[in-house]
């Protein structure tokens, strides 16, 4: 595709997912959003335009971002994290777990008090 539209089509994307945080804020949501873990066997990469500006919405809104990809990345060189290049092993959700939780923990918190 042509540059100029991606970058447009990205924008509104961008947009769009800002207007849906806004509309979720105004019930008294708080967010968590958590960027795709991807194997590097996949060839398939993120756009990190895309990823950057969900996450710049995210904590606009006052929400956590979590990506998990450095750590994937590190254990996937000599643990079993990957069933495939597109579905984590078990070893691969505890891990993508112990990075959530403080993140979810945090919004549980804030909530309590």
């Amino acid at each position: 595709r042509d540059p100029a539209t991606r970058d447009e089509q990205r924008d509104q994307l961008i947009e769009k997912f800002r207007g849906l945080l806004k509309a979720c804020a105004a019930d008294g949501a708080d967010f968590v959003l958590c960027q795709e873990p991807m194997c590097m066997e996949l060839t398939l990469r993120p756009d990190a335009d895309l990823y950057d500006g969900f996450a710049t919405a995210v904590t606009e809104q006052g929400g956590v971002v979590v990506n998990p990809q450095e750590v994937l990345r590190e254990k996937e060189k000599d643990h079993f994290v990957w069933w495939d290049s597109a579905h984590l092993a078990p070893y691969g959700h505890h891990l993508l777990a112990g990075q959530l939780e403080p993140a979810v923990e945090q919004a549980v918190r804030r909530r309590l008090h």
